[in-house]
């Protein structure tokens, strides 16, 4: 298939239709709860990347698992194109079913279950990936493995630079010699849990030596730490804000910051953007994406260091 429009990010991973189920509180081991409210949504981050891009008017390619030949993938099928995703999705009978169920709660936790067989993840490696030399970059997380580096080879192959959602991969060196030193972009935290905000700036610096250009490391309530060669800029968060569901902000973070990247945004105000549009979506259920001038205005009040 050849694309004729000029295409501002390719996504490459995984699309499960996931349950968002939102609850007060996370309840104790062998205790129940009562639930809020449940949501249906598109997950991994590279779908949820690609929905909110394209809903804030850039066009958006996405390159994903095969979709089942039934109601569920019907659905699938559906959001993608009301959405105007750019892709070529692949009907198969014989595609595997994931599961997702996130569970959310107005403290900021989040946990998750999931299943997925080992044919679903292979299903990208027999996927088309032309579209990626058409695009200004492409976006791939780190946990789908050994899947993602068929379309980063492509993409250095035709000169596409590289955004990789590291998470805390940065914990393997093996991770960060076989995917970190190919990208442009690294997003990462500085724990599974991010529940340690002091380690941001050696997490940065392990990273940037790694070989990106650019290393974002996220930490929750605590903002973000974004490192360019010897630049550092650190944003804090709003904090009148009230959270409903925390699920999805990583990945508004990493949309919000490659639409100010590709706009030619100073870094700061990339950062600012990113941390205000992550934030706002933590006052919704479900990932939503906030019109540019709201997310702006909340950017403007943000505190910022320099170092």
């Amino acid at each position: 298939m050849v694309y004729e429009m000029n295409i501002d990010l390719v996504a490459f991973g995984p699309v499960v239709l996931a349950d968002l189920i939102l609850v007060d509180e996370l309840p104790l081991i062998n205790t129940g709860i009562q639930v809020k409210n449940i949501n249906k949504y598109l997950s991994d981050d590279a779908v949820i990347v690609a929905t909110l891009l394209s809903q804030w008017k850039m066009n958006t390619g996405l390159i994903c698992t095969e979709i089942p030949d039934d109601d569920q993938g019907q659905k699938i099928l559906n959001w993608l194109h009301e959405l105007n995703i750019i892709g070529e999705f692949r009907i198969s009978p014989n595609a595997e079913k994931p599961y997702e169920v996130t569970i959310s709660d107005s403290f900021g936790n989040r946990t998750y279950f999931w299943r997925r067989d080992y044919d679903f993840l292979k299903s990208l490696d027999s996927a088309n990936i032309d579209i990626i030399a058409d695009s200004k970059f492409l976006y791939v997380d780190w946990y789908d493995d050994y899947h993602i580096s068929r379309p980063i080879e492509f993409a250095i192959s035709r000169d596409v630079p590289v955004f990789l959602n590291l998470e805390y991969g940065h914990q393997y060196q093996s991770i960060l010699d076989k995917y970190a030193k190919y990208s442009t972009i690294v997003q990462s935290v500085t724990d599974s849990q991010q529940h340690n905000p002091s380690a941001a700036l050696n997490v940065a610096n392990k990273i940037l030596n790694a070989g990106p250009k650019i290393v974002i490391v996220t930490m929750a309530e605590n903002g973000c730490l974004v490192a360019a060669g010897n630049q550092y800029v650190r944003v804090h968060p709003p904090t009148n804000l009230k959270v409903v569901d925390v699920n999805g902000a990583g990945a508004t973070f990493s949309a919000a910051f490659l639409f100010g990247f590709l706009n030619d945004w100073k870094l700061d105000e990339i950062a600012r953007f990113a941390v205000a549009a992550a934030s706002l979506k933590c006052t919704e259920i479900g990932v939503v994406a906030f019109p540019i001038n709201e997310i702006k205005e909340l950017s403007k009040f943000l505190d910022v260091e320099f170092w």
